[in-house]
């Protein structure tokens, strides 16, 4: 229960600029309709007072009283009759009915005793006190002629009173706005939030999955996206060369990597980057005691979907292992989508796949990186003979060769959910950690995922929960920017 209460308060904390932008806009439209489209409507109120005649006769003076309620309505139908409606028509020169009239006005006896209120409704607040007195002084003329009757006179005239405004009420109004766009926007949250099955917090995972919760990695400041898909189109025109090359071109990739160098080194440590510094520290930490434990020199990592964040998890993970003297290789055999050379400014010519088929040696293929320690074996030229070798003995002796030279070695491979690459290659690793992106993967799909690792007798060793949310607003490899070289305790 506590931790549900938690999640909800998390989620309305993250969207309540979503539940303020909804109360401005309710308040907003409520204070227009209201001020704008709302015909006022205003009531008015003119008292009479009916007298009994006087009479020494008690006989005469009980018939009277007793004939008093039938009177108060006799005389409450004559002040809506037709005679009286249509006669203050005609001398106020209304645009309207006597039947409009007589439908605005209200007759009640207050209080059952001798007086009677005469309440009128109109639009107009000058007309409306006008319609109350008329309607009086009518009903005593006309009663009178009818009846015979001089005993009804004027108690409060309208005239002179300010009438009573009874729509719109803006202040009430408004209120209702504000507490129903709050219940709106709350309860749309919530319902949102518990209909949403994707893993987002560290219990859910651990609840869901059953793993070991390794690490956790703060969520990145989005940067603004206004024009991001003119920016997005000209770079990626930029890789592949303006003729639509394959993105081997060496004049567009010298211009892609001067674009990378102006734009990715640029970073500075700023309070959240050492906050996620610390969420990177916390994770090697963790990972320490595992691989000493379990003897891991090969470490893979993959994930349920795309954009979860496991490559940019992996290459900080590397930089910081490399910064605290431990010698590191990454190697890139995400067949699917490999970014590494791209991220690590390497040239693509040849890799991994090259490795594979036999073309070249591994100590060939790797290169080196601006960060001392760190090393990378690119993807390369990954044929379809390559991705089946990755299954075979060709890539455990490469394994073999690299463990020798290397502290650990770091494998990047393709998300589940796109590929089998991986229930392949993690089998051959010494630990795999398992990525899951904050609210990017459902929980049934990351089930069936980890099953299928596990299925493959790969060794799960733990879950890493990554809250990377869009791009960042600076650089992500501030961590080859950091003057002090980091001090980790072992």
């Amino acid at each position: 229960m506590k931790f549900l209460l938690l999640k909800y308060f998390k989620a309305i904390q993250k969207r309540l600029w979503l539940i303020v932008l909804l109360i401005i806009f309710a308040v907003g439209t409520s204070y227009g309709v209201t001020k704008y489209t709302v015909t006022p409507q205003y009531r008015a109120t003119t008292k009479l007072i009916v007298n009994l005649k006087p009479t020494e006769d008690v006989e005469a003076f009980l018939s009277d009283v007793m004939a008093y309620p039938k009177l108060m309505k006799t005389y409450n139908e004559l002040i809506k009759s037709y005679t009286v409606t249509s006669a203050v028509v005609a001398r106020l020169g209304l645009k309207m009915t006597p039947e409009e009239l007589g439908a605005s006005v209200t007759i009640t006896s207050i209080n059952e005793s001798q007086i009677i209120a005469i309440q009128v409704l109109d639009t107009d607040d000058k007309r409306v006190t006008q319609l109350a007195d008329e309607m009086a002084y009518t009903f005593i003329d006309k009663l009178e002629h009818i009846m015979q009757a001089d005993n009804v006179f004027v108690l409060d005239k309208a005239a002179g009173r300010t009438p009573t405004k009874l729509k719109p009420n803006l202040k009430m109004n408004l209120a209702m706005a504000v507490v129903l766009s709050t219940l709106a926007g709350v309860g749309g949250v919530v319902l949102r939030e518990y209909l949403d099955s994707t893993l987002k917090m560290r219990e859910e995972v651990k609840a869901a999955l059953n793993l070991v919760m390794v690490g956790e990695i703060s969520v990145w400041g989005p940067r603004k996206k206004r024009f991001a898909w003119v920016r997005k189109l000209s770079f990626k025109r930029l890789l592949l060369g303006w003729n639509g090359g394959d993105g081997r071109n060496p004049k567009a990739y010298q211009q892609a990597a001067a674009s990378l160098e102006h734009s990715m080194l640029r970073a500075v440590p700023t309070k959240q980057n050492r906050r996620i510094l610390e969420d990177y520290q916390t994770l090697y930490r963790n990972l320490v005691p595992l691989s000493v434990l379990q003897e891991i020199k090969t470490l893979a990592i993959t994930s349920t979907v795309r954009q979860e964040g496991k490559t940019t998890v992996l290459t900080h993970f590397a930089v910081l292992l490399a910064q605290s003297g431990q010698r590191v290789l990454l190697i890139d055999a995400d067949v699917e989508h490999p970014t590494l050379h791209f991220m690590l400014r390497i040239p693509n010519d040849i890799g991994l796949g090259d490795c594979l088929t036999g073309r070249v040696g591994v100590q060939t293929a790797i290169h080196d990186t601006r960060t001392q320690n760190l090393d990378l074996l690119p993807i390369g030229n990954m044929t379809q003979a390559g991705v089946r070798a990755l299954g075979t003995q060709p890539f455990e002796l490469l394994l073999q060769e690299v463990r020798e030279k290397y502290d650990i070695v770091l494998i990047d491979t393709p998300a589940l959910g796109e590929s089998l690459v991986p229930q392949v290659v993690t089998p051959r690793a010494d630990g795999v950690l398992f990525l899951v992106g904050s609210g990017t993967v459902d929980r049934d799909q990351a089930l069936l995922a980890l099953d299928a690792l596990r299925a493959a007798e790969a060794n799960v060793i733990g879950a890493v929960l990554n809250n990377f949310e869009g791009k960042m607003e600076k650089s992500p490899f501030f961590l080859e920017r950091i003057d002090n070289q980091i001090k980790l305790s072992q």
